[in-house]
């Protein structure tokens, strides 16, 4: 799926109301499995570079610190979730 798709979801998130966005650290947390990193990958640094604050964890979760953590903190510090969801991540253990 090209990452041109998800500009139609950009295009109205980006229209949210400023008071709306000033309580979250991020607009959106990326919810992903780990076989679909490279595209979600691309999806993250698209988002960036249109000024959507996102929450891409390989960017925001540093070396030695606990990743449930990490990733706690940056859901709790998210308006909203966009879940990455495929068969072949469903069947994944």
């Amino acid at each position: 799926m090209p990452v041109s798709l998800f500009r139609s979801l950009w295009d109205g998130l980006r229209f949210w109301p400023s008071f709306a966005r000033a309580n979250y650290k991020y607009d959106i947390y990326l919810a992903y499995s780990s076989l679909q990193e490279e595209f979600v990958r691309q999806v993250a640094e698209q988002w960036q570079e249109q000024g959507l604050r996102v929450f891409y964890a390989p960017f925001q979760i540093h070396p030695g610190e606990p990743i449930d953590a990490g990733l706690r903190k940056g859901l709790e510090s998210s308006h909203q979730v966009v879940l990455f969801l495929t068969f072949r991540s469903i069947q994944s253990q």
